[in-house]
């Protein structure tokens, strides 16, 4: 599954080359919600690698005023993988997007079917686009990865967003010197054996030979624990 969302995760847009985010010493980055469903692995990947400040706010323009402060925001559209629900963006999510996207700087990653972007008549003013295709954990995960380089995107549309985007569009982004996560058996590593490294790390604090200690395993380019 990981292999399969690397290989999918697809750029459609990249104005002045936004992914993947390189800067993060000087770039205050925002992230807002849309959809209905969950989105708790997309963040938490996203503050693996800087810090993220989630913002909300249901009356539209104190949500301007609130993203004012921030250089680049992230918008995650996450809807339900459920193939008779429809993916549509409320009237309400497209005036969202329409507005913020006039003062800031938008990355737009989309967790759900490609033709969710049919509601929209153009996108002059977004930035970046990213369709994740499904709003599972490891799409979530990847395209975090995706958006902060430790991925590079390589995906093509499999079909037609009204006149913006064709079928076989999408936008080859860099991979940067950033580590990446999986599971261990996608690099070759046993989760069990992973696993006993807690055991040893709380017998070492219990019997004092340590206060305190932080373990990160990685290989190649992917922390697997």
């Amino acid at each position: 599954q990981y292999e399969l969302y690397e290989n999918a995760i697809t750029v459609l847009k990249n104005s002045n080359a936004i992914l993947p985010i390189k800067n993060l010493e000087n770039n205050k980055i925002a992230y807002v919600k849309l959809g209905d469903d969950m989105n708790s692995a997309f963040v938490n990947t996203l503050k693996k690698y800087t810090e993220v400040t989630e913002v909300a706010d249901d009356d539209i323009q104190c949500l301007k005023e609130k993203l004012a402060a921030f250089n680049t925001v992230i918008v995650g559209f996450h809807k339900l993988d459920k193939a008779w629900k429809k993916d549509d963006f409320s009237e309400k999510e497209i005036n969202i997007l329409q507005e913020i996207s006039k003062e800031s700087n938008v990355i737009l990653d989309v967790f759900a079917k490609p033709y969710a972007l049919n509601a929209f008549t153009n996108f002059d003013n977004i930035e970046g686009i990213v369709i994740s295709y499904q709003n599972s954990t490891i799409s979530q995960v990847v395209s975090a990865e995706v958006i902060f380089g430790a991925v590079g995107a390589k995906g093509r549309i499999p079909v037609s967003i009204s006149n913006n985007f064709k079928v076989n569009d999408g936008i080859d982004t860099e991979k940067i010197n950033r580590l990446g996560f999986t599971t261990p058996e996608y690099v070759g590593m046993n989760s069990e054996t992973l696993n006993k490294i807690d055991n040893l790390a709380h017998y070492a604090i219990n019997n004092k030979l340590t206060p305190g200690i932080q373990i990160l395993v990685a290989r190649k380019g992917k922390v697997v624990y």
